[in-house]
């Protein structure tokens, strides 16, 4: 048979390393989505505001929201769709898949402008 892999070499398994994966990709999901609302916020009379927790990442313009979970994406427009966050750093809103900082931009752009 062949070698184990590094990281069961290293006593680590592959659980562990899926969390550990998707709490750096939760990060840095809550990281893009937050530079790009103050970057599509600029010169606006309110701001853009993001909340994140181990459960959730909450975006906030107004009155409008956006609310992300480790399996669904919900908006105060009443959407509501299947997401996630893939090992290969792809964000999945419903059937649309894209490069997570690609998507990132399109939501912030999305929930700002109107």
């Amino acid at each position: 048979m062949g070698q184990e892999p590094p990281f069961r070499q290293l006593g680590y398994s592959e659980e562990t390393v899926t969390d550990q994966l998707h709490r750096e990709l939760w990060t840095s999901w809550a990281s893009l989505l937050r530079s790009y609302a103050a970057v599509h916020s600029l010169g606006r009379e309110q701001h853009a505001v993001v909340e994140v927790s181990d459960d959730s990442i909450l975006v906030r313009y107004g009155l409008r929201w956006m609310r992300f979970t480790r399996t669904e994406y919900a908006t105060s427009e009443g959407e509501t769709t299947a997401f996630t966050l893939t090992e290969n750093g792809r964000a999945c809103v419903g059937h649309d898949e894209d490069e997570m900082d690609l998507y990132a931009e399109r939501l912030a752009s999305a929930i700002i402008t109107v």
